[in-house]
């Protein structure tokens, strides 16, 4: 299996100057963006809620999501809320009966 990368645009919908072009892994079977914090912190993004997310491995932990951002991908556009991660960190999975 191999992994796509695209050069992505996340811009800060509240605050449209600010904004970040990344090359990100994209992953069609995802349920939720997921980025490392410091993406998340360039555009200038607020803290929405928290949330506990389970790992693969079975364990929990709880994340910050943030909001709302908007994904200009391949000419397509998408308002999104965002998981942040650290750097280099496997996207989880999100339960809610975590």
């Amino acid at each position: 299996m191999c992994k796509v990368v695209e050069k992505v645009r996340l811009v800060n919908s509240f605050d449209p100057e600010k904004s970040i072009e990344v090359e990100a892994v994209i992953d069609t079977g995802a349920t939720m963006i997921v980025l490392p914090k410091n993406w998340v912190e360039t555009p200038g993004l607020k803290k929405v809620e928290d949330v506990k997310v389970k790992y693969a491995d079975g364990s929990v932990e709880e994340k910050e999501v943030y909001g709302v951002v908007k994904v200009e991908l391949m000419g397509r556009v998408g308002n999104f809320d965002v998981l942040a991660e650290e750097e280099g960190a496997q996207p989880p999975y999100r339960s809610d009966r975590a």
